[in-house]
């Protein structure tokens, strides 16, 4: 029901010669969704429920979308919580899946199914063992970024702080 852990994103940009890379830490809960905390190059979190968009740097809110108001804000939810929650049955509402040969544990690729998200993704591919390791996203435009993801062992319910994150 839920994933903790560290990550490390790397980021490239067609527009920036350098990747760029960001780490921190992130809980995935599958009732509550996705707290992601990138601790450096700068302190920003990212709260992303069934409900809402959050995003909060330095410990001031900058962003805050209801779903309520942007219904599009429900479809970007759905397929992060498919995603990082790696549930076949969902992903394939928006993506064509395909395997892909691994030399240990298995590899996913996702092709988007409608033009308003191929608009945005070309492709995702996911990558792990018994839990989702690794997360590719190739943008549209070029971009393409590396989400790796190692998991710690922790609580396998929310604690109360861990649910007080996602009620910012």
């Amino acid at each position: 029901p839920v994933l903790r852990g560290q990550f490390t994103q790397i980021k490239t940009l067609q527009e920036i010669s350098a990747p760029l890379k960001s780490t921190g830490r992130f809980i995935i809960s599958r009732t509550q969704g996705i707290y992601w905390h990138t601790l450096t190059p700068f302190d920003s979190e990212f709260i992303l429920t069934p409900t809402q968009m959050l995003q909060v740097d330095s410990g001031k809110v900058a962003v805050r979308i209801d779903a309520a108001t942007q219904p599009g804000l429900k479809v970007v939810g759905d397929v992060f919580f498919s995603i990082f929650n790696l549930d076949p049955a969902a992903l394939a509402n928006n993506f064509t899946l395909y395997g892909m040969p691994a030399n240990k544990g298995w590899v996913m690729g996702l092709r988007p199914r409608n033009s308003a998200l191929a608009s945005v993704l070309t492709q995702a591919v996911i990558t792990g063992d018994q839990r989702v390791s690794k997360v590719e996203l190739l943008a549209a435009h070029g971009d393409h970024t590396e989400i790796t993801l190692q998991t710690s062992s922790g609580p396998v319910a929310l604690t109360l702080q861990d649910a007080a994150l996602f009620r910012q």
